[in-house]
């Protein structure tokens, strides 16, 4: 990410925290980076912008962390779902995300809202999808139903257990918990076959089908491969290339594809496309991984 984009997303960040969005305006955020009105609109349209900017930011380091404790790891092993998991909720609470969701939730604007929905449709569908991982195969169409105890439960608990002791338990001890409550009751709905949402209840309001998102894909992989290759950049536009090959591929290498995309990653840290490096190792976890 550019240096002084996220020295703006940093002070409006701890803005945000402290003084709330509505009451930090832009001149705020300007003195706080010590950075002109003119370098501000350069690099975001609005304050609106800024916020989402930062959801991005948090976002993006979310899912690469999830993907790094993934790695060489079977899908299947519940303490790597109960690590993903409690990777989140902690860098929520250092990024205190639960006060900027707050300022978000009261907004009126569209974006923002559309914004906070779409990342918790998203959430509770890779939730399904991770404990469709480690279920039985006859247990998956139940999964969105655990997603959604699964995150209500866990916030219940820390929240209750903090009313009561003053301190925050543990958070693997309470995902863990909750888990083994959950899955006690797979044997019951598979038996009676009750469910009330299924699996692809939410596919609907994600703004792209997987198809959409294989088109996205590859069109970020070519725009980027087109600019490496004509500014020189030799070793990184062979990253890209080999990319674009593998995932075309009749029968794709998928264990190079993640050592690539992890190289990539590692390569493009602090560049002016880290941003863009990210989203596209995010898509192909997605599809492929």
């Amino acid at each position: 990410m550019n240096d002084t984009r996220k020295k703006v997303i940093d002070a409006a960040h701890s803005l945000f925290v402290k003084k709330g969005f509505a009451a930090s305006s832009i001149q705020d955020i300007l003195d706080k980076a010590e950075i002109s009105k003119g370098t501000f609109y350069n690099h975001f349209h609005s304050k609106n912008d800024c916020l989402l900017a930062i959801l991005s930011y948090v976002e993006d380091q979310i899912d690469t962390e999830r993907q790094k404790i993934a790695i060489g790891k079977e899908k299947d092993n519940e303490e790597v779902f109960i690590e993903q998991v409690a990777m989140k909720m902690t860098m929520n609470r250092e990024h205190n995300l639960m006060t900027v969701f707050q300022t978000v939730s009261i907004s009126e604007d569209e974006q923002l809202k559309a914004y906070m929905h779409r990342a918790h449709a998203k959430e509770l569908k890779w939730l399904a999808q991770r404990i469709a991982d480690i279920y039985p195969a006859d247990g998956s169409r139940y999964t969105m139903d655990h997603a959604i105890m699964l995150l209500g439960s866990i916030h219940s608990f820390q929240f209750v257990a903090k009313l009561g002791s003053g301190q925050t338990p543990a958070i693997e001890k309470v995902i863990r918990y909750v888990l083994r409550r959950i899955k006690s009751m797979l044997a019951v709905q598979i038996e009676t076959q009750e469910t009330f949402f299924q699996r692809q209840w939410l596919d609907h309001d994600l703004h792209t089908n997987e198809q959409d998102q294989q088109q996205t894909l590859f069109h970020q992989l070519k725009l980027l491969e087109t600019d490496l290759r004509n500014n020189g950049n030799d070793k990184k536009h062979a990253y890209v290339q080999f990319l674009i090959n593998e995932l075309q591929a009749e029968e794709p290498k998928y264990f190079l594809i993640e050592s690539v995309c992890q190289s990539m990653l590692q390569a493009f840290t602090d560049s002016p496309l880290e941003h863009e490096i990210q989203q596209v190792v995010h898509l192909i976890y997605h599809l492929y991984l």
